[in-house]
C-alpha cells in the first residue's frame, strides 16, 4: 500500500497593515476576476482560465506541500463585518492580492522561489506588497530553514524589478529567451519559529479540511 502524504499545515496571519490567509474557495471569484486582467495575465506568465478551471487551481494550490499561497488582505478599519461567506478572521480586511513561496524539487534544499501579484488596483502602490515579501521570507526562513529566496521577472515588470530591488534583492541572471531576469536575497541570520512568532504575534495554525 502506497505511504499517504502528510497534509501541510495551514497558518494565517495578521498585522495593523495587511492580512495572509490561505487561499480558500470563498475567495475565488474575486481572484478569477483579477486574472482576467490581460496586463496580470502578461506579467505573471499565467494563462486565463475558466471559474471550473480556477476552482481546481485553488484546490491543487492548497494541496501542494511545495508551494504556499497566501491570499493578501488589506487592512480596512471600515469594514465592520466581514464580506459574506468569508471566514471570521478576515473581518476589518479586503482582498489585494496575492504571494507565494515555491519549495521547487529542482533548486538548493535552502532555496526557495518568491512572487507576489497586487490584483486589486485600488491597494496599489500601499507597501503591501513589500511587507508581505518581508513576511513571507522570514516564514520560509524560521518553517523551511530557506535562506536564499529568487524571483523571477519579466524584465517589462519594472514596478516588480523596482519592489525587489528595493527589498535588497540583486539580480544574478538574465535569460533572454524566456525575457526574464532572476533575482536574489540571501539570508545572513536565520530566524527559529519561536522568534518568528515573537515578530508576528497575530499569526496562528489553521485546521483545514480538504
Amino acid at each position: 500500500m502506497a505511504e499517504s502524504v502528510k497534509q501541510k499545515p495551514f497558518y494565517y496571519l495578521r498585522t495593523e497593515k495587511l492580512g495572509l490567509f490561505p487561499y480558500l474557495q470563498e475567495f475565488i471569484p474575486i481572484y478569477h476576476n483579477w486574472m482576467q486582467d490581460e496586463e496580470i495575465l502578461f506579467l505573471t506568465g499565467s494563462e486565463p482560465l475558466t471559474l471550473e478551471e480556477e476552482k481546481e487551481n485553488q484546490l491543487s494550490w492548497l494541496k501542494d506541500n511545495e508551494k504556499y499561497t497566501f491570499i493578501i488582505f488589506e487592512k480596512d478599519a471600515t469594514i465592520d463585518l466581514q464580506q459574506p461567506n468569508f471566514p471570521e478572521y478576515t473581518k476589518n480586511y479586503k482582498m489585494a492580492g496575492d504571494i507565494n513561496l515555491f519549495f521547487h524539487p529542482y533548486i538548493e534544499e535552502n532555496e526557495a522561489e518568491i512572487d507576489v501579484m497586487i490584483g486589486e488596483k485600488s491597494a496599489r502602490k500601499k507597501g503591501l506588497a513589500q511587507t508581505a515579501v518581508q513576511i513571507m521570507m522570514d516564514f520560509g526562513n524560521a518553517f523551511f530553514k530557506k535562506n536564499r529566496f529568487i524571483a523571477k521577472i519579466k524584465k517589462e515588470n519594472q514596478k516588480s524589478i523596482s519592489l525587489f530591488e528595493k527589498l535588497g534583492f540583486k539580480m544574478f541572471i538574465e535569460i533572454e529567451s524566456f525575457q526574464e531576469v532572476h533575482y536574489e536575497f540571501v539570508y545572513t541570520q536565520d530566524l527559529s519559529e519561536q522568534q518568528f512568532r515573537q515578530k508576528y504575534l497575530d499569526f496562528h495554525q489553521l485546521q483545514l479540511q480538504l
